[in-house]
């Protein structure tokens, strides 16, 4: 190994992780009168699940109920990037999060200390952030419990 490369290996090891998460979803599309969804069930590798549904136009790449499958969510926690495949409306694969720069500092100072992995990641699946914190707290509602935030 180089002398450069070494540097930066060490330099890398000793910056703080912030984890994101991981796992595999399965997925389904679903087309009524009411228009169209997708329903996402996410198994995390911590052992838990989350599913809720979708409109496809929050999924960023969507490309519909056939073919192979690399799509997005974005929120203010962070991004969720889902690889796989969709054959007749039904998909599965996996997915990576990558908590947004930044998110875990301003939360711990909305009062939510210890905003990162697992818990950013459930944040971003309910969208909740900073910004729906902050208009609860304007409504005096300060500070909400934990279990509240992911029942907005």
């Amino acid at each position: 190994m180089s002398c450069l490369a070494s540097i930066v290996f060490t330099v890398a090891s000793l910056l703080p992780a912030q984890a994101g998460g991981t796992g595999t979803w399965t997925g389904q599309f679903h087309r009524h009168e009411l228009g169209e969804y997708v329903q996402l069930n996410l198994q995390l590798e911590e052992s838990s699940n989350w599913g809720q549904s979708y409109s496809p136009e929050e999924l960023g790449g969507f490309n519909g109920p056939d073919g192979e499958a690399r799509f997005s969510l974005s929120r203010e926690a962070g991004t969720i990037d889902f690889e796989g495949t969709f054959r007749n409306g039904k998909g599965a694969g996996f997915f990576d999060f990558t908590p947004a720069p930044g998110f875990a500092r301003e939360m711990e100072r909305l009062g939510y200390p210890d905003v990162s992995g697992e818990k950013a990641l459930h944040l971003a699946l309910a969208d909740v952030g900073p910004r729906k914190v902050r208009e609860f707290k304007d409504l005096g509602f300060d500070p909400l419990p934990w279990d509240d935030l992911f029942a907005l």
